[in-house]
């Protein structure tokens, strides 16, 4: 799979590529960002349920990496993709 694409031109859906401009717009790609659900939400008017479900497929199809937050803390988010 090539990674090396600008995020118009993957092969993912709408709300995959919203998720990652967004991420990008963070900061994503240079370092991992911390970010809730409920912050990414609202960013891309989105469900907290599709946010989770899109980022899940971004993972598995490593676009994104995802560290997972200790007690209270947000998971961080880092885009793995050179565009």
């Amino acid at each position: 799979m090539e990674k090396d694409k600008r995020i118009s031109s993957l092969n993912i859906g709408k709300y995959e590529k919203l998720l990652l401009y967004v991420l990008k717009e963070l900061g994503a790609e240079n370092e991992p960002i911390p970010a809730t659900l409920e912050r990414l939400s609202n960013l891309c008017s989105l469900s907290r349920r599709k946010v989770n479900d899109n980022l899940k497929d971004l993972q598995e199809r490593e676009f994104i990496t995802v560290e997972i937050g200790q007690g209270k803390s947000p998971n961080k988010y880092k885009i793995v993709i050179e565009n």
